[in-house]
């Protein structure tokens, strides 16, 4: 169904990631809450300590209910937000946040991260060092010509004789993906690499297409203030590789540089400011990135001043002191460091001054980035993976870092991070080695053991609850050993409602223990704003992380069952001897009976059972055995292998990028407790 109603609009720019029934109207969530599973709960354990809250739980609610729907009608009218920020009025930030400034001498035409002289040498550089991705890039290329249009995953829709902007669509981010304009920079590159003049043509034909077909319209989901911005700097980025050619006149630059302009105002009075989220970020530097590349523009100056003082601000805002982001996710914390490697570049390369403060956090974001990417340049993909980018594409950015920034890194360079590096940033970078050894970010909640080897993840927000773009996975682990993922973070498939959407953010899915079928922490907000806040307050913290000699020693544990008729706490220690073992260690403490369940995600390898019952066999697809796993513990334990199964409830999947699934091995360890339960996981490597 095409999604083009308001309802849908607003919910997708205030809250779009929110898996819960806050996109319903107020009898949905109503009915969704009465038949949550914390709403039972929650009655139980009241009965326990007070016969009379049968009585007393649903007045609570009834009064907490009104408030809530209350709240939802003053909610500010989405074409209402950001029009305080108007590049007329910067107020709000004028005190704290001072205008970028610019060197006295500097008198340059306005510069994109590359020049006019450096586009020849990396395009040729390109071809030469980064053959299979220009033909990828190629292989998309032809496809746009002939209509065959890429969406976010491998999916694609062939529009034969006109491109369908506005769907309909099943999946809203395939809408937003097409109308980011994705697909010019690929138009664009090819154009180059090739020097093929048809694949240029074709740009302004869609340009001009897409112009008629999408005036402005505050109501229509193209004009998503996210999407919006993604044009502006995709539009801008074609528009400086273009600019030297011939067949690109002063009449196409002329009506490119129009869009990007309505755009930039429209973006100006459309802000994503309502909540705090990595959006506004994004419409922030779309905004500066217009205002330093478009000096002609009467309102440039506010426009880079505006775009600069909001990502001062939510540098400082977003990203934890440890330099994460605090939207617990590892590919979205690239992507937004690549954002700000941007912007970065683009002062710098214009003669702006950036700040030392900001120049130490970026640092900082570096540092963190290189942490979760592997020895054979792959990266760990904690919580949600962004539609708009793959996670193989966004890994270059750290060559940028050490090449422009002096943060050791020993990531290589990608066709994509060659725009960004440029022929000065070629000539200094080198590979470095990597940062081996046991890493921690305290505030965000990760502890990190990487060398050549082996590289050991564990996450533990000591904020206790799930945030924006992470999963419900407390103590969840991975483990790469010698090019061999072992134990995988399954990534997620979709943004919907559906149960691929559902599936892919819960315990069940990931490295991770459950207690009587329940979530370590209650993921939607509405349950959340409903129940009493003691109700679902917790704690979560790292114990131990260190390292003896061979040895690394890693425990933290969580208090998410606290909120469980009979309490539960969950504690997991972890040792690892390289090359030799990872022993996993889970403690579970309470009273009474509990039904337990241990999740191991094995991704794509093959698992075998042996006739013991209680020991794993992990093979690699191609038949390379790569772990032998042992479980002890003193109550009985039953293991269950899930392959692909989706009912009556989804197991067994992973998703390597938005909108892709396969078919995954997980290992479910079921046990009945009535005390104190201790459950052995000894991992032997191979």
């Amino acid at each position: 169904m095409q999604p083009q109603n308001k309802q849908y609009f607003e919910s997708k720019k205030t809250s779009k990631l929110e898996i819960s029934s806050d996109q319903n109207n107020a009898n949905n969530r109503l009915w969704t809450f009465i038949c949550d599973p914390e709403w039972k709960n929650y009655l139980k354990r009241e009965w326990k300590n007070n016969p009379l809250c049968s009585v007393i739980a649903p007045i609570q609610l009834g009064l907490r209910l009104s408030r809530f729907i209350g709240a939802q009608k003053l909610k500010i009218p989405t074409d209402q937000l950001g029009k305080k920020f108007s590049i007329n009025s910067t107020e709000k930030y004028n005190s704290e946040y001072p205008p970028i400034e610019k060197k006295t001498d500097w008198n340059r035409e306005p510069q994109h991260l590359f020049s006019g002289e450096d586009i020849p040498f990396l395009t040729s550089y390109a071809k030469l060092h980064f053959s299979k991705e220009v033909a990828s890039l190629e292989t998309a290329a032809k496809k746009l010509i002939e209509g065959v249009f890429p969406l976010t995953g491998e999916s694609e829709i062939n529009h034969q004789n006109s491109v369908s902007w506005k769907g309909p669509f099943s999946d809203p981010e395939h809408l937003f993906y097409l109308n980011r304009w994705y697909h010019g920079i690929t138009l664009a590159k090819v154009g180059l690499y090739t020097g093929k003049n048809e694949y240029l043509k074709y740009i302004f034909k869609l340009l001009r297409e897409w112009s008629q077909a999408n005036p402005i319209d505050n109501k229509s989901p193209v004009w998503e203030s996210y999407s919006v911005g993604e044009r502006i700097v995709n539009w801008l980025f074609i528009h400086y590789l273009l600019r030297g050619l011939d067949l690109y006149g002063d009449r196409e630059a002329q009506f490119l540089c129009t869009l990007v302009t309505e755009h930039a105002e429209y973006l100006a009075n459309h802000l994503e400011e309502k909540n705090i989220h990595n959006h506004l970020i994004n419409n922030a530097r779309a905004l500066f990135i217009c205002g330093i590349l478009c000096p002609a523009y009467p309102h440039a100056e506010a426009l880079r001043n505006l775009g600069w003082k909001i990502l001062i601000r939510e540098i400082n805002r977003q990203f934890r002191d440890d330099g994460m982001l605090g939207e617990q996710s590892t590919h979205y914390h690239l992507l937004l460091l690549n954002r700000y490697v941007e912007v970065t570049l683009l002062a710098q390369r214009n003669g702006y001054l950036v700040p030392s403060a900001f120049l130490h956090k970026l640092k900082q974001m570096f540092t963190v980035g290189n942490l979760f990417v592997r020895a054979d340049q792959s990266m760990v993909t904690v919580g949600d993976v962004s539609p708009d980018i793959l996670p193989s594409e966004l890994i270059g950015i750290l060559s940028v870092g050490s090449a422009l920034f002096d943060v050791p890194s020993a990531i290589f360079p990608n066709e994509s991070s060659l725009w960004f590096l440029g022929c000065n940033g070629l000539e200094k970078w080198t590979p470095n080695q990597m940062r081996s050894g046991l890493h921690q970010l305290p505030e965000s909640g990760y502890t990190c053991y990487k060398t050549s080897n082996i590289h050991f993840l564990m996450q533990c927000d000591p904020r206790a609850e799930v945030i924006r773009h992470g999963h419900n996975d407390v103590l969840g682990i991975s483990l790469w050993v010698k090019g061999h993922s072992i134990l995988v973070d399954p990534g997620n498939a979709s943004f919907k409602t559906d149960k691929w959407g559902l599936f892919f953010r819960e315990a069940t899915s990931h490295n991770s223990i459950t207690v009587d079928g329940m979530p370590p922490y209650i993921r939607s907000a509405t349950v959340r704003s409903l129940l009493p806040k003691q109700y679902s307050s917790c704690e979560a913290r790292f114990l131990k992380c260190e390292q003896k000699d061979e040895e690394v020693t890693i425990e933290a544990q969580h208090s998410g069952y606290q909120r469980l008729v009979l309490p539960v706490t969950i504690r997991r220690q972890v040792q690892i001897r390289e090359e030799e073992s990872v022993f996993i260690k889970d403690i579970i403490r309470g009273s009474g009976e509990h039904f337990v369940e241990i999740f191991f995600q094995f991704g794509l390898n093959q698992v075998q059972i042996r006739k013991d019952g209680l020991t794993l066999d992990v093979y690699d697809p191609s038949d390379k055995k790569l772990a032998e796993v042992i479980f002890e513990t003193d109550v009985n334990l039953e293991i269950e292998l899930s392959v692909g199964v989706q009912s009556p409830k989804v197991s067994g999947w992973i998703s390597s990028a938005y909108g892709i699934v396969r078919r995954s091995t997980t290992a479910i360890c079921r046990l009945q407790m009535d005390r104190f339960v201790e459950v052995n996981s000894r991992i032997y490597l191979f």
